[in-house]
């Protein structure tokens, strides 16, 4: 039987491979007819957009296992960081924006994905879990599905804010 990882593991692996065999050339993208050129960006996007969605996935779990009530055992501060935005950034060479925009949108996909297995019943998630955001459940599930961009989704995140108690 396939593990998670394995499956995990093989299909990057085989997603970095494809993705490695576009073309890169000016040459070659000079030779394609209008619709393919831009056929080509709009597949280009929805890859993109896929890759953004499952990376905000990833980027979730990894702002799960370093929240701060873990302290030194969380993953952040194990690999030697302050906070899972620095490990991405540090892992993933990106800017501290990017790190951030991705963790912000991560843990909205995250927060997501457990309020929807709440009990239908009871409405109780997960034990061990919670929902500090369930006002962005909608946010992070568009996401998810590569519906919205993770900056769109940051953009929502620091656009609307905490609800009022009024």
């Amino acid at each position: 039987m396939i593990s998670s990882e394995d499956t995990f593991t093989l299909a990057v692996a085989a997603a970095r491979s494809a993705a490695a065999r576009v073309p890169d050339q000016l040459a070659d993208v000079r030779e394609l007819d209008d619709g393919v050129l831009l056929a080509s960006q709009r597949e280009l996007s929805e890859l993109r957009r896929i890759v953004d969605a499952r990376s905000s996935l990833v980027a979730g779990e990894i702002a799960y296992r370093s929240r701060r009530e873990l302290g030194y055992t969380g993953l952040a501060q194990k690999q030697g960081f302050q906070s899972a935005e620095k490990l991405i950034q540090s892992a993933t060479g990106s800017s501290r924006w990017d790190a951030t925009t991705l963790v912000t949108a991560g843990t909205l996909v995250h927060e997501a994905m457990i309020a929807d297995s709440a009990d239908p019943d009871t409405g109780e998630i997960p034990e061990g879990f919670s929902v500090r955001e369930p006002w962005l459940a909608a946010v992070g599930a568009a996401v998810a599905k590569g519906l919205l961009t993770i900056d769109a989704a940051r953009a929502i995140r620091s656009g609307l804010g905490e609800p009022r108690s009024d």
